[in-house]
């Protein structure tokens, strides 16, 4: 699958120097996948984004108090090109995962062009691996890590900072649109972030309208 899409718009803050361009921003994403065997499958997919224009980046170094924190809206992490690589690997007993399959996925992403930096090689970048085990058509356990390395905006500067993050779910699924979720996390080995969160319980439930995704990959 081939896919690219183009925007156009006006300038998104005020703080940009420069006039926005007409094109501001264009997509371009490729995903393939074949099948090993009748039980064992993999799909790669590629993706970028390339952003001419220019969003503000939150800087913390002159905020008074937590709340000028919690009122701010700006973009924390940009730059001018964004590209993503992620590879999925699943095994569903002759081909029936509705009730049983093992899903592995891996992700990284990568922003160059960091906003507001003199360094040339200044970037953002973020890796991820998730493992799904469903046993029944309804219930599924699943856990990830995530990492995280940035530059972090303070008093005019941008700073290295880094950031973990493990977590653990499991999910209900009475239906196709429906879905019940109890997620556990924690974040940790954090350098940059004055307040990581060490742990935190999440119960989400999702409802979908319009076709379902039961048959998507």
């Amino acid at each position: 699958m081939l896919g690219a899409e183009v925007f156009g718009g006006k300038r998104l803050v005020e703080q940009a120097q420069e006039a926005a361009p007409r094109l501001g921003a264009r997509t371009l994403s490729v995903k393939v996948g074949a099948d090993f065997d009748r039980s064992n499958s993999w799909q790669l997919g590629w993706s970028q984004l390339y952003n001419r224009r220019q969003a503000v980046q939150e800087d913390h170094g002159d905020e008074e108090g937590a709340h000028a924190v919690h009122q701010q809206h700006g973009a924390r992490f940009s730059g001018h090109r964004m590209s993503l690589v992620d590879l999925t690997w699943k095994w569903a007993p002759d081909g029936d995962g509705r009730h049983r399959q093992v899903r592995l996925g891996v992700e990284a992403a990568q922003i160059n062009g960091v906003a507001g930096a003199d360094e040339p090689g200044a970037r953002h970048s973020a890796q991820a691996i998730a493992l799904v085990w469903r046993w029944h058509s309804q219930w599924e356990l699943g856990a990830r890590l995530d990492a995280l390395r940035v530059r972090v905006a303070h008093e005019g500067e941008l700073e290295r900072a880094k950031l973990r993050e493990r977590s653990l779910m499991l999910a209900y699924k009475p239906s196709h649109l429906q879905t019940l979720r109890l997620q556990y996390a924690s974040q940790g080995q954090a350098q940059g972030f004055d307040k990581p969160v060490r742990r935190a319980l999440q119960i989400q439930y999702v409802l979908g309208f319009g076709a379902h995704p039961a048959h998507a990959y």
